[in-house]
């Protein structure tokens, strides 16, 4: 495992209510099978950032890396 790998710790919600355009935390409890596709869609979010993370590593470590 790449010790320079990414995971996502947490997460909040926020709902922005008709009457009222102030942002707040949602405190309902998330149901288990949006709580799953939650958690799969968080993990590809991971594994995008840490690919884009782990080519950029490589570049700059393989001098192809542009610098402006």
């Amino acid at each position: 495992m790449n010790r320079y790998r990414k995971s996502i710790v947490s997460t909040k919600i926020f709902v922005e209510w008709n009457d009222n355009p102030k942002m707040e935390l949602l405190m309902n409890d998330m149901p288990n099978e949006l709580a799953e596709l939650w958690d799969e869609w968080l993990s590809d979010i991971e594994n995008e950032e840490n690919a884009k993370n782990e080519k950029t590593h490589k570049e700059v470590n393989n001098g192809s890396r542009n610098t402006i």
